[in-house]
């Protein structure tokens, strides 16, 4: 399966929500908004997943094992500090590669970081004191604009 397949999901809650968005009142929009966030961090995580494991399988087939294991305790902890320091173990080129590919899309889309990060702190601020910190089309944005920081991360990988 491809990582970005990981990201169909949201995109279908996206779209579904967008055919109601006219019918939803303002009180209940941040709900679905806080949804989204839920949705769309999840996507990320078993995108970034994904791609590692491909990348330890193509190295050896017990290393992808390995790699599966351990990233099952990853638990949404998919911030760019906290995943630079998991690929530094695997290796320290891969992080570096990863940082300057972030740096080419931030030449394109200069706010690709912010958005990424956003999502994840509007998401955890949702789970955790079901507090919204985004708004409904700020979180899609967001969640689009941040699904480059994982293409950057396969781009890194391959």
């Amino acid at each position: 399966m491809a990582y970005t397949d990981k990201f169909l999901p949201t995109d279908e809650l996206i779209n579904e929500i967008n055919t109601l968005k006219p019918h939803i009142s303002q009180v209940a929009l941040p709900k679905f908004t806080g949804a989204i966030s839920v949705s769309a961090v999840t996507s990320y995580e078993l995108a970034i997943k994904e791609i590692l494991i491909d990348y330890a399988h193509s190295k050896h087939n017990l290393f992808g094992c390995f790699v599966q294991n351990y990233l099952s305790r990853l638990n949404g902890r998919i911030e760019i500090s906290d995943l630079k320091k998991e690929i530094k173990k695997i290796d320290n080129a891969l992080a570096a590669n990863w940082e300057e590919k972030i740096t080419e899309v931030e030449r394109v889309e200069p706010s690709v970081r912010s958005c990424y990060q956003n999502l994840i702190q509007s998401r955890h601020s949702y789970v955790h004191a079901n507090r919204i910190n985004l708004d409904y089309d700020e979180c899609i944005n967001d969640f689009n604009i941040g699904k480059k920081i994982i293409e950057a991360l396969r781009s890194a990988m391959v």
